[in-house]
């Protein structure tokens, strides 16, 4: 259980990270 817990943490990290700096140059560029 625990393992799966981490494993889901770890993929929603690999998920956010490039979708926040995305987000940033989308704002930055709208600005």
């Amino acid at each position: 259980m625990m393992a799966k817990l981490l494993v889901m943490m770890a993929l929603q990290a690999d998920i956010a990270v490039p979708f926040r700096a995305t987000a940033i140059l989308f704002v930055t560029k709208i600005r």
